[in-house]
């Protein structure tokens, strides 16, 4: 798709949580990690889950409880990853956030998380809409 109204920013999320370790919607499934490309511009933050990561999540996504105990909590987090969603629009141009499992998994996983420190995902946001790759 070669829409110049379109920019396409990929991100991708680390959990607390590791395969067959149960429902995303357990109370201690919860990020550690948000990352995103779009175009030349990156972010990436570790997020504190305020719970324990076990050992088996760790060997997939290297985040740590020392490292997260150090980092800021999704409430922080989450909020600068907006920004930089909404940085990356220019004047009449959507940003689609493109994930691997977005509907499955990333787009849910937000929402718990924003649900948790009383955020929400802006739904009618032009800059912030999400496909499945």
């Amino acid at each position: 798709m070669n829409d110049p109204k379109l920019k396409f920013c990929f991100f991708d999320l680390e959990t607390t949580g590791c395969a067959r370790s149960g429902s995303i919607f357990h109370e201690y499934h919860r990020i550690v990690q948000i990352s995103a490309v779009c175009g030349d511009s990156t972010f990436d933050s570790t997020v504190d889950p305020q719970c324990h990561i076990p050992s088996e999540s760790t060997a997939i996504h290297r985040v740590t409880n020392d490292i997260a105990n150090n980092s800021a909590t999704f409430g922080k987090v989450f909020p600068l990853f907006r920004s930089f969603v909404k940085q990356q629009a220019t004047r009449g141009t959507q940003i689609v956030l493109v994930a691997h499992n977005a509907f499955g998994f990333d787009k849910p996983m937000l929402e718990k998380e924003c649900a948790r420190f009383g955020m929400r995902i802006p739904a009618s946001s032009n800059s912030f809409r999400t496909r499945s790759v």
